[in-house]
């Protein structure tokens, strides 16, 4: 008996100081080792969601076009508009001016004419922007020079969006004082104000720049004034003139909107504007010199031209433009005009560069360019 108690603590002792010494060891010393999960350091993660993000961008960008309806041939435009309802967003039909003491210039075809358009564009869900335009220094130096007389102006204008319930004003004033600055650029500020109190957008029409100090004949001083990184601050659209490269009054025959100084025009703007403000002007239209002198041609106009089997035209792609040069009444003639490519083209540049949209001068007697 006294031998098997014996046994019986050397067994329990045994158990108990193998029971100490294995928890003495790693219990999980003797287990596989995983791999560790793969992790994304924080520079490259954003790296990634910025790339996400931008895909997602790409994906859900839609170009948006819009064009000019001027009032010298608004029924055209009008019907022009009725063949183009599925591809423009938006329209600005050039409905005012501004008179010599600074009040607005009618320019609206009649009443009935306005109620019919207005109602096919809510019907297509068109945005009605009618454009003020302003081409006379003069004009301009009453209307800035005193703070009552533009806050006067503002009054006529909001009057206009109040009773036709427009979707906003676009402010194309091209002819500004450099001395005028301060004022143009406050008229727009109290404008935005008003606009966006009634839920409304102001757009701003402004000359093409493509660097910091550019010259530009005959537009100097509102260049000048037309800051766009102020007004960028100011406006939820800015729409840029990329045409006339070569103007009007120009002896030399040129391009008039070369695609290569377009892009360069679209880079300098995104340096000052947010891309989603920017609208690229494209023009419609053609300009032809004979002995010195330019005539603008409407693309129904130039038809006659670049439709003769006797006019050998050509597609510049350099430029983006058609060139015809054919002899006319003993001289010759050299024509540079819009064609169906160069628009695809420059949908393609402001769809590379993802701003807003497009912008046409002008709907009717287009002769159905923008049409595929």
């Amino acid at each position: 008996m006294l031998i098997t108690l014996i046994l019986l603590e050397l067994l329990l002792v045994c158990a108990f100081l193998y029971i100490l010494f294995f928890a003495k060891q790693n219990p999980q010393e003797n287990l596989p080792i995983s791999e560790p999960i793969a992790t994304i350091p924080v520079d490259k993660e954003e790296e990634v969601e910025k790339q996400i993000v931008e895909e997602e961008e790409t994906e859900m960008y839609v170009l948006k076009e819009s064009a000019w309806l001027p009032p010298w041939y608004f029924s055209e435009s009008f019907n022009s508009l009725k063949k183009h309802g599925d591809i423009l967003g938006t329209v600005n039909p050039v409905f005012y001016g501004v008179n010599s003491n600074g009040t607005l210039l009618n320019r609206k075809p009649t009443e009935t004419a306005v109620v019919e358009f207005l109602e096919y564009c809510i019907e297509k869900d068109i945005a009605v922007i009618p454009t003020i335009g302003s081409y006379s220094y003069e004009v301009s130096d009453v209307l800035f020079s005193t703070e009552s007389t533009y806050v006067n102006h503002i009054g006529n204008i909001i009057a206009e969006v109040d009773k036709y319930n427009y979707d906003g004003i676009d402010i194309d004033y091209e002819k500004i004082r450099r001395e005028r600055k301060n004022d143009y650029i406050n008229f727009l500020r109290e404008l935005s104000i008003k606009l966006k109190e009634r839920e409304k957008v102001l757009s701003v029409t402004v000359f093409a720049q493509w660097g910091d100090n550019v010259t530009y004949e005959n537009h100097s001083d509102t260049i000048y004034v037309q800051d766009f990184s102020l007004i960028s601050d100011i406006a939820d659209q800015v729409r840029v003139m990329t045409y006339d490269y070569t103007l009007s009054s120009s002896p030399t025959p040129g391009p008039i909107g070369p695609i290569d100084w377009m892009e360069d025009v679209l880079k300098y703007t995104l340096t000052k504007v947010s891309k989603e403000k920017i609208w690229l002007g494209a023009h419609l239209y053609g300009y032809r010199w004979k002995d010195g002198e330019v005539t603008a041609l409407t693309a129904t106009s130039f038809k006659s031209v670049v439709t003769n089997p006797n006019i050998k035209t050509e597609f510049n792609r350099d430029i983006a433009e058609g060139y015809a040069q054919y002899g006319c009444d003993s001289t010759t003639c050299y024509l540079y005009y819009q064609t169906k490519e160069g628009i695809e083209l420059r949908r393609a540049l402001a769809s590379k560069y993802q701003i807003a949209g497009v912008s046409y001068w002008s709907l009717g007697r287009d002769d159905g360019l923008l049409l595929e």
